[in-house]
């Protein structure tokens, strides 16, 4: 079997109305016209939040939603267990990042460890819903910031369709911050969506995308520096297609990322990264955590000479990034569990292409190397 980390899906039927509505785009607006509008619309409906402003990456909507709340202080608290955008969000926003240990439960912040690190220098709090993983511990998070008025970020990268009941992610913070990369539950090419219920952080990420600009008038006024951020009606044809087939993608992701459950559960070597209750992650992908006495890369090499693709989400950690590691001087043992989490976890392939009978074919080939 050939089994890719990530699959985007897009039938004869997608591709038929995606070729349908490229003839009327050619004849009109070819970015940030009605499709655009439509499919912040559909999202925010989806999502649950009042607003949606969509942008060409989830990196310019964190960008955004630091640019507006910066002045509340000089640090961003966030994992180390997170891509190299939040660091160069906040930093690039002239924030300093202070990094947070990760729970070897749901490889989400440690609330613990972030209640040490917050100071009356804490502009904000970033919470990476970890390979689609929404923990319990966001409404601990939430009451904390709330009393000591710090803007919570929800980066959701990783995270549409994840949901605690009815509530889903990028609905507990001031903002959530979504990812359509070729990889992510939903794919525009490259995009992003800002979600918030907050009507004056939505005005601002309207301008933001705009450079800057007055959007309530009819000329030319800009009334800060902003950034060209829109994105293009073809990006926005193509998450319209990917939303409409959101609930069927979760379905099949929840499917195998169940059989891995049921299949590596007994296996006392390693750690299944799952919550008992399915729907509270979109299954990005599904993180194991070997014991120390397995070499990592090894089992990773031979998994792929087998042709089972897999990764490292994220290695090396955000803080021991040279771009980040040179610019503040952090050392190893900064911060010493997530440097440990990390060095042992291999996350498993899922996607919405993926079927049972190939997730039982990745389950016996990890039971036997790891044993």
């Amino acid at each position: 079997m050939q089994i890719k980390i990530a699959s985007p899906e897009f039938n004869r039927s997608d591709r038929t109305f995606l070729y349908r509505k490229i003839e009327n785009i050619l004849s009109s607006k070819l970015s940030m016209g009605k499709n655009v509008e439509e499919f912040e619309k559909k999202f925010s409906k989806y999502i649950g939040t009042k607003f949606a402003v969509a942008m060409n990456s989830c990196t310019s909507t964190l960008e955004c939603v630091l640019s507006f709340y910066s002045k509340r202080g000089k640090e961003v608290i966030l994992p180390s267990q997170t891509f190299i955008a939040n660091g160069s969000a906040v930093i690039n926003s002239g924030l300093k990042p202070v990094f947070s240990e990760i729970s070897s439960k749901h490889f989400c912040l440690d609330i613990n460890d972030v209640k040490k690190k917050i100071s009356k220098k804490t502009a904000a709090v970033i919470i990476v819903h970890m390979s689609g993983y929404l923990s319990y511990d966001i409404f601990k998070l939430r009451e904390i910031c709330k009393k000591k008025k710090i803007v919570l970020i929800e980066d959701c990268a990783h995270a549409v369709g994840s949901q605690i009941k009815d509530k889903k992610a990028g609905t507990f913070g001031d903002a959530g911050c979504f990812s359509f990369y070729p990889t992510k539950i939903l794919t525009t090419g490259e995009g992003g969506m800002l979600t918030t219920n907050n009507k004056k952080l939505a005005e601002f990420a309207r301008s933001y995308q705009n450079r800057g600009r007055d959007i309530k008038k009819n000329y030319e006024v800009y009334n800060f520096l902003g950034r060209n951020v829109r994105m293009t009606e073809i990006s926005a044809v193509l998450g319209i297609i990917q939303l409409k087939k959101i609930k069927i993608f979760l379905k099949n992701r929840r499917q195998v990322a169940n059989t891995y459950k049921k299949l590596l559960k007994s296996n006392k070597f390693l750690n299944i990264i799952l919550p008992k209750d399915i729907k509270q992650t979109s299954c990005w992908k599904i993180p194991i955590v070997i014991n120390k006495k397995f070499n990592r890369d090894v089992i990773i090499k031979k998994l792929l000479s087998k042709g089972i693709e897999t990764d490292k989400a994220y290695y090396p950690p955000l803080h021991l990034q040279p771009a980040v590691k040179n610019l503040y001087n952090f050392k190893k043992g900064l911060i010493p569990k997530t440097e440990d989490l990390l060095s042992r976890h291999i996350c498993l392939p899922s996607h919405q292409s993926m079927s049972v009978q190939e997730a039982k074919y990745v389950c016996k080939l990890i039971n036997k190397l790891i044993k």
